[in-house]
């Protein structure tokens, strides 16, 4: 009993970064604090993902944006165009709210692939900062005016593991057991390459968010597709001196990606503690493969 009491205190903060027990409800106060989402959207569903109807899909989204109106939202996998059915006046339509917004492409200012805030509080700055030039992962910034202060909302969204069909095809059939032995090896070997080679690229990433975050003259709120566990490099570098929405109010063992090989969180709302969290929630809507997250936050001053 002490040898497995000791590992569990050795253990805790890992233990609780992925379960919690904070039972929380919407504040009565929630119009007097502040309302933070995160969404990968996964283009809207651009390429017709797993048959879904791309412009259905987009208007599910958008009313489910509607609905929650929040202060804040981070997008990761941003769509918008000049059709009828993605274009900004559309998005702005469903979310009047949020005035102000800063948009930039994964590419370049041509494509429409992109991560986005949006915010009903004031922009008066922003940037974004490459983190991997190859793959043009970048995180964006933007500096709000909240009541009396100036915060930096920061933006992630850190290398995938870059799945595709045959891997998960692998994954299925080893789940079901169909997978033939001669397979077995030479499946696991790519599947194990593609694991270390994100994790490695995802830890030069965090380090250089890090320095973001260091460097903020403001208080942060950090939002993001981590694509990575809380017990990850990636999470524990980012997080280091920022608290975590999940961990303060969160309840239960909260999974914001659908892919059935993850188990755990991989989308985020961290923050200085210029702030805390006041309720938590992963919102179950299959309009992605990525559950939005939203958090109210209270801050002290």
């Amino acid at each position: 009993m002490l040898i497995s009491l000791f590992v569990i205190l050795l253990c805790w903060n890992r233990i609780t970064a992925n379960i919690q027990f904070n039972k929380s409800k919407i504040p009565e106060n929630s119009k007097e604090l502040l309302k933070v989402m995160t969404y990968n959207t996964r283009f809207f569903n651009y390429y017709h993902w797993e048959n879904l109807n791309n412009i259905k899909t987009t208007d599910n989204i958008l009313n489910l944006i509607s609905k929650e109106s929040p202060d804040i939202i981070c997008f990761q996998e941003f769509f918008s165009d000049n059709s009828k059915y993605f274009n900004l006046k559309k998005i702005n339509s469903k979310y009047p709210a949020a005035k102000f917004h800063y948009i930039k492409s994964y590419w370049n200012n041509k494509d429409f692939f992109s991560m986005a805030i949006f915010s009903k509080y004031k922009i008066i700055n922003s940037n974004n900062i490459f983190v991997s030039d190859k793959i043009r992962n970048f995180c964006i910034y933007s500096d709000i005016l909240y009541k009396k202060d100036t915060i930096r909302i920061i933006n992630i969204h850190l290398q995938s593991i870059r799945l595709d069909t045959s891997d998960y095809n692998f994954l299925t059939k080893i789940k079901d057991k169909t997978n033939e032995n001669k397979y077995l090896i030479q499946g696991s070997k790519k599947l194990i390459w593609k694991l270390k080679a994100g994790f490695q690229k995802r830890a030069r990433e965090s380090e250089i968010i890090s320095l973001v975050i260091k460097n903020s003259p403001y208080p942060v709120i950090v939002c993001g597709d981590f694509n990575d566990t809380p017990a990850s490099y990636a999470y524990n570098k980012i997080s280091k001196n920022l608290s975590d929405s999940y961990i303060e109010k969160g309840y239960g063992i909260p999974k914001t990606c659908l892919k059935n090989f993850l188990f755990s969180r991989i989308d985020y709302i961290l923050f200085s503690n210029y702030f805390k969290s006041v309720y938590y929630k992963v919102i179950k809507k299959k309009y992605s493969d990525h559950y939005p997250v939203i958090t109210y936050l209270k801050n002290y001053n």
